[in-house]
């Protein structure tokens, strides 16, 4: 199932739910306030293990080692 993200208009919290795509557009609770009025928000599809600037999600840019710094330049 799709993951898809939301935005709480109540409390500004987003979060994401799982869901079918038939299920997308209806109500959804906010886990953090419980009210029901929020957004579906548009997100980039994912590609699983590669980050937004294309690289491996694993391997630093940098070094081609695994680590988790950030990509430099792009503070």
């Amino acid at each position: 199932m799709p993951l898809y993200e939301y935005s709480c208009h109540a409390c500004g919290s987003a979060f994401e739910r799982r869901l079918s795509f038939s299920n997308r557009l209806q109500a959804q609770a906010c886990p953090k306030c419980d009210e029901t009025e929020t957004e579906l928000l548009m997100s980039a599809p994912a590609r699983p293990g590669v980050t937004a600037g294309g690289q491996a999600a694993s391997v630093c840019p940098s070094t081609g080692q695994s680590c988790g710094c950030p990509m430099p330049g792009m503070n």
